[in-house]
């Protein structure tokens, strides 16, 4: 967006509407007998002249107050200054019938009125441009918010494919746990076992040597796998209170993403109607 320029930095098409400006001057100039033009500072032409005539043929000097000067038969030559906020944008001049006091009076009033349609002028062209630079910064917020919003649900995405990947977790420590169980029934089968090897090597006397080492050998195995299924069970019970927590913990993070990504996507609305809002701004300014 182009910064604001300075009140006399403006060209005079930017303050006022250059064909209403023509049929105001014609419609005035001609109501008085006058013959018209308005130019700008530098000289160069900003209306067309109206009923012009020789004697006017003269450009204006550029002066900041009002001149008059009669060519001793009844008709006047003048020159006012546009003036708006002690800038000069311009000057009135030209011819009119009677007397130097009438001409300076007529040609004062005529600058005063182009002075005040200069002023609307300024104030739609700083109206234009004030609503023209809400409504890009508005749109850069409203994009910048939206690509939050795009990113707050890419998190939410994540954050449910991470739910589902803990809960998988979970899911296994499950099964570990009925394989364990399953260990620990074959534990305990493999320890009836034992005791019946036992049992069998004390019948047999010395010929059931055998079945003692056998039976030693077969209690071990069986103490050693309930040690095994104890650590294992203490692990997995620690993976189960570790993925619940973090299940929680993601739930509570999913649920706060998705408020956030709500606000966000409201904010994003609201910033779109005052942008419509600001656009309509800008359409009213210029007639539209």
């Amino acid at each position: 967006m182009a910064e604001e320029k300075k009140l006399e930095e403006l060209e005079p098409r930017e303050l006022f509407d250059m064909d209403f400006m023509q049929r105001f001057q014609d419609s005035l100039a001609r109501s008085g007998g006058m013959s018209v033009a308005i130019v700008s500072t530098n000289g160069s032409a900003v209306t067309r002249p109206t009923d012009w005539s020789g004697f006017t043929s003269k450009r204006p000097s550029g002066s900041k107050s009002s001149t008059v000067k009669s060519d001793g038969q009844g008709r006047v030559a003048f020159e006012a200054p546009v003036m708006l906020d002690g800038v000069q944008l311009g000057s009135v001049f030209g011819e009119m019938p009677g007397t130097e006091r009438q001409a300076e009076e007529a040609a004062e009033a005529f600058a005063l009125a182009i002075g005040e349609l200069a002023k609307l002028g300024y104030m739609q062209y700083r109206l234009c441009h004030m609503s023209k630079t809400i409504s890009d910064t508005i749109n850069h917020v409203s994009a910048s918010m939206q690509e939050l919003a795009a990113s707050a649900r890419d998190v939410d995405s994540n954050q449910q494919q991470l739910s589902k990947g803990i809960q998988g977790v979970a899911e296994i420590s499950d099964k570990i746990d009925d394989f364990t169980s399953l260990v620990r029934n074959i534990a305990k089968q493999t320890r009836l076992l034992g005791l019946n090897a036992s049992i069998e090597a004390a019948r047999a006397g010395a010929a059931g040597a055998g079945f003692a080492v056998v039976s030693d050998e077969i209690g071990k195995l069986a103490n050693n796998s309930n040690d095994a299924v104890d650590k294992i069970q203490s692990f997995t019970g620690r993976i189960g209170e570790a993925v619940n927590d973090a299940v929680q913990k993601g739930e509570r993070t999913a649920d706060i993403v998705d408020q956030q990504s709500q606000a966000i996507e409201e904010t994003a609305q609201h910033l779109t109607g005052l942008a419509e809002t600001a656009s309509a701004l800008y359409d009213l300014a210029h007639n539209k």
